[in-house]
């Protein structure tokens, strides 16, 4: 893979960093991919190589490429953080995945530590980013360097990803519109910011999960140094279920470098999450959940994702009283169809196990029923797939959801 022609154009008043990415190894068209903001924050963006490193080195390796080429200067403890992650990705993934070399134009790069600059947040608007948004505000001082000042929203990653047209821009703007109560609410400002890099480096199946999408945030964070000298990312796992994974504590902050700190937030289940956003009422209200892009509902409320985070309400008794989801009641059906859509035996347990006693408690006796007998299968399943059928199934189940 070259990653190179670096260049700015500004285009109605807005600046994009750009660069070309051309696959040496694999019959692949070359792609420009870009970063851009809103007019009112277009100077912020930087034509950062580092960024577009991040942002393509798992595909190389994904892939098959020999080697990245960069034409550039990237800082040499982002690129060693980097190769530690290939190491990472290849202890996890398999042997198949080779540890590339990363060529640079580097003799003596020059480091730049700016001072006072901004502590910033990806925030999607979801209950991990809420949740980050609000414990930081419960540890910190405005003035402490870890105070989060800007909040990172993003277009094309869950949101209309796989078109670089303005399709569905309107989804974007709701969510931006959700996510700007909850950031006002906590004196943040909400950084828009627009990229096709998901859509040029889409492997298919469970890719993005599974590998990228914590190096696609980090891509980000070195498009805006000039902003930002430490940013966040809202951890996914409590520690008893951390697994591979494309966001990862082992895996985040090696993309740090001599310009920006990238720190993997504190661990925390999801049922302790969502309690504590309970508390706060404008974050309560506005969680969004959902990754279906409805055209009618922030959160369509039938598919697992808002299902996960609906059970998780009811066994708190909350759910009848939130805004965000207009549907205050889980069927046993709704419930079934979302365990069959969870395939991951430790998601299962983190996220729908441990509310059953709770489930029981107010009196949902067939929702918590309906969780222990899939309880009783999982491991059953789990066990003959690894020993009868070498793990097909469970590839299999994986490809089907992310196709």
């Amino acid at each position: 893979m070259r990653i190179e022609n670096f260049r700015k154009i500004k285009e109605a008043g807005i600046e994009k960093a750009i660069a070309t990415i051309i696959y040496e190894d694999i019959d692949r068209a070359p792609a420009d991919v870009y970063f851009h903001t809103s007019q009112d924050h277009s100077h912020l963006i930087g034509l950062n190589p580092g960024a577009f490193l991040c942002a393509g080195y798992l595909s190389a390796m994904y892939v098959g490429e020999k080697r990245i080429r960069i034409q550039g200067q990237v800082d040499e403890s982002l690129k060693k953080g980097i190769f530690q992650n290939m190491q990472t990705y290849q202890r996890w993934y398999g042997r198949q995945y080779k540890v590339l070399p990363i060529e640079t134009d580097n003799k003596d790069f020059p480091i730049k530590r700016n001072s006072k600059l901004n502590t910033g947040l990806f925030f999607s608007g979801g209950a991990d980013s809420i949740y980050s948004l609000q414990t930081n505000r419960l540890k910190y001082q405005p003035d402490h360097p870890l105070y989060i000042k800007d909040c990172f929203i993003v277009h094309g990653f869950d949101m209309n990803y796989s078109s670089q047209s303005t399709e569905g821009l309107h989804i974007f703007e709701r969510a931006m519109h959700t996510a700007k109560k909850i950031t006002d609410d906590a004196n943040a400002n909400l950084i828009p910011v627009f990229t096709n890099l998901r859509h040029h480096f889409d492997e298919g199946d469970m890719f993005w999960p599974d590998w990228h999408f914590g190096a696609a945030l980090a891509a980000i964070g070195h498009c805006f140094t000039s902003r930002i000298d430490t940013v966040f990312i809202a951890s996914s796992f409590e520690p008893s279920m951390l697994m591979p994974c494309g966001s990862h504590p082992l895996i985040d902050p090696n993309y740090s470098s001599a310009d920006l700190r990238v720190i993997h937030d504190d661990l925390c289940s999801t049922f302790e999450k969502i309690k504590s956003i309970t508390k706060w009422e404008v974050g309560f209200h506005n969680i969004r959940s959902c990754y279906q892009n409805n055209n009618d509902h922030l959160n369509c409320c039938h598919c697992e994702k808002c299902i996960r985070i609906m059970i998780t309400l009811l066994a708190l008794g909350e759910l009848e009283r939130s805004q965000a989801f207009p549907v205050h009641q889980i069927s046993v059906s709704l419930l079934q169809y979302a365990l069959k859509k969870q395939s991951r035996e430790s998601w299962f347990r983190s996220w729908y196990l441990q509310i059953v006693p709770l489930l029981i408690k107010n009196g949902h006796q067939d929702l918590a029923d309906l969780i222990l007998k899939e309880n009783r299968l999982k491991p059953k399943l789990r066990r003959f797939d690894q020993f009868h059928l070498n793990g097909k199934l469970k590839k299999l189940i994986n490809k089907i959801r992310g196709s």
